[in-house]
């Protein structure tokens, strides 16, 4: 297992923290990464729209008064 992932689990278990992880679906990930490729040259842009929304769709979705 990644050293990191484990960190992260090691750190959810100990401090009692509340986490959220996404994953999008593979077969949509791909073909948004395919068109970011073909279109703007870029295969990462299709993760950092992701990444970039996902905080966003769970405020909305859990009515989270503020985002820092």
């Amino acid at each position: 297992m990644d050293i990191g992932f484990k960190n992260l689990h090691e750190m959810i278990r100990v401090g009692d923290l509340a986490n959220i992880l996404g994953t999008p679906e593979g077969k949509i990930h791909r073909k948004l990464t395919k068109l970011s490729f073909e279109i703007l040259e870029n295969p990462f842009q299709a993760f950092i729209y992701g990444h970039t929304n996902f905080s966003f769709h769970l405020a909305v979705q859990h009515r989270f008064p503020l985002i820092i």
